[in-house]
């Protein structure tokens, strides 16, 4: 029974100046016998709407709206703020199975609001739709990732026939275009990975020193670096890092071109931009991902020896244990892997950035989902490999 927001009901007041000022809206909640009595004053618009609507509505959810009595002969109306609240509130009491009497109104007010009001106060779309169940959106996480698993067959086959197509038209090929991407992918790349390749050499060799002085076998260290490197954690490093690398920027800058209308205006030409551009990027990630792994494992072993020789190994003798260690499976087994998986990863990020959307974000989201779908072929290959290679006694 209390004034909403508890603003003074004068409709104007005075201010040291001698201009008016409007008044603020209040409502306020009348008692009466059966129905219920609501009246609302002030000056009422679409900027002070929001002042006084989220507690009208409070109220008549407590009072259990059915038949009411709206009056609102004390509202100035700058605006679709009275006809936006007047329809809500008859929408909410139709659904009451209750109706609304509006008092107070001028005659000109009074046919504005019988002209907005809702022909059918029930219709469904004017209800927040509800949100699906659990079975629903788990259907459509389900049927999303079979749409996305035979496009991406299907890509990979038009680029299985595209280079076909290369190999039969060498000439057409934009060799131009695959040196640039080389560059970028591999030459560009080389720092960043001879850093990561000497830090996991420095940690191996630290944490294999710490086990191997217990039971005074540390001259085993160099195989174990050069074994736990060439096999394993190179490949993987390297592969890693050109999904995060390579695949987000081939991805976005695909993606790019699609969202400028690039693509189209290839189609347009009569270029198919699966040969046109992506044969070049998809080859240069093939070509420079086991250069990548060499020079990895190179620095990997490099970064072991800095360890050993704090530990007075002379450099020399820690190649000797190291080459003595490998044998040709292990290298070639190690630098294989990353000839796949720098052909995944061309492949995941060109076909994440020829199927961006559009907007403004859609760019990042394409580059975004390259990583993530290019970082779980990797693993899962890595895994394939390690289970061959098992059997096959490598």
């Amino acid at each position: 029974m209390g004034i909403g927001s508890r603003q003074s009901q004068r409709s104007t007041s005075e201010t040291p100046a001698g201009k008016s000022e409007p008044c603020k809206p209040y409502f306020q909640f009348m008692p009466g016998d059966g129905d219920m009595h609501l009246k609302i004053g002030g000056e009422l618009s679409l900027s002070t709407l929001p002042q006084i609507w989220p507690p009208i509505r409070h109220g008549l959810r407590r009072r259990r709206l059915g038949n009411l009595t709206l009056d609102m002969s004390h509202v100035v109306c700058r605006d679709s703020a009275c006809l936006a609240l007047v329809s809500e509130i008859r929408r909410r009491a139709a659904v009451a199975g209750g109706k609304v009497n509006v008092e107070g109104v001028s005659p000109a007010l009074n046919d504005l609001l019988e002209m907005a009001a809702l022909p059918d106060a029930k219709a469904p779309h004017l209800f927040p739709p509800k949100p699906p169940g659990i079975v629903i959106r788990l259907g459509e996480k389900v049927a999303c990732t079979l749409a996305e698993a035979k496009a991406m067959v299907a890509f990979v086959g038009e680029v299985c026939a595209a280079f076909v197509w290369a190999a039969f038209h060498p000439r057409r090929v934009r060799w131009g275009d695959l040196a640039a991407a080389c560059e970028k992918i591999g030459a560009d790349a080389v720092p960043i990975t001879l850093l990561l390749g000497l830090l996991i050499g420095v940690m191996l060799a630290f944490q294999s020193a710490e086990q191997t002085e217990r039971y005074g076998v540390r001259t085993v260290i160099p195989a174990v670096v050069a074994i736990a490197v060439t096999r394993e954690l190179g490949p993987l490093i390297v592969a890693l890092l050109m999904a995060g690398r390579t695949g987000s920027s081939l991805a976005a800058e695909l993606g790019t071109m699609k969202v400028d209308q690039e693509l189209n205006a290839l189609r347009a030409m009569g270029l198919d931009p699966v040969r046109f551009l992506t044969v070049p990027r998809v080859l240069a990630a093939l070509l420079m991902a086991p250069l990548l792994c060499m020079f990895c494992d190179l620095a990997a072993v490099i970064g072991g020896y800095t360890v050993m020789a704090y530990h007075g190994m002379n450099f020399i003798h820690y190649l000797i244990q190291a080459h003595q260690s490998l044998n040709w499976p292990d290298v070639f087994g190690g630098v294989g892997k990353t000839v796949l998986e720098g052909l995944m990863i061309g492949m995941v990020g060109c076909f994440c950035g020829l199927r961006t959307g559009s907007g403004p974000r859609a760019a990042g989201d394409s580059a975004t989902r390259s990583v993530v779908m290019s970082i779980l072929i990797v693993v899962a290959t890595d895994g394939c490999f390690g289970v061959i290679y098992y059997f096959m006694r490598i």
